[in-house]
């Protein structure tokens, strides 16, 4: 889950975040809000392996906001 990434943050160098807004289509042909997703790339150093890494996400308008919420948080605990 979402803790598991936090986490994952923490505990390597933060680096970059990437996202796009991207349409899952494949639940019906008539568009609505529930099918935008947000497609969020994570880059990061792995400090076991000290190479740069990355992890993509596909998430929902209110789970990015969450998201986005906590890396503010932590930005600030920093």
């Amino acid at each position: 889950g979402r803790t598991d990434i936090v986490k994952l943050i923490l505990e390597n160098k933060f680096l970059d975040l990437k996202w796009e807004v991207v349409l899952d289509d494949s639940s019906s042909i008539t568009t609505n809000i529930s099918q935008i997703k947000i497609k969020l790339k994570i880059i990061y150093m792995n400090m076991t392996t000290l190479k740069k890494d990355s992890i993509i996400l596909i998430l929902n308008e209110k789970e990015f906001n969450d998201f986005l919420t906590e890396i503010n948080l932590l930005n600030k605990n920093f």
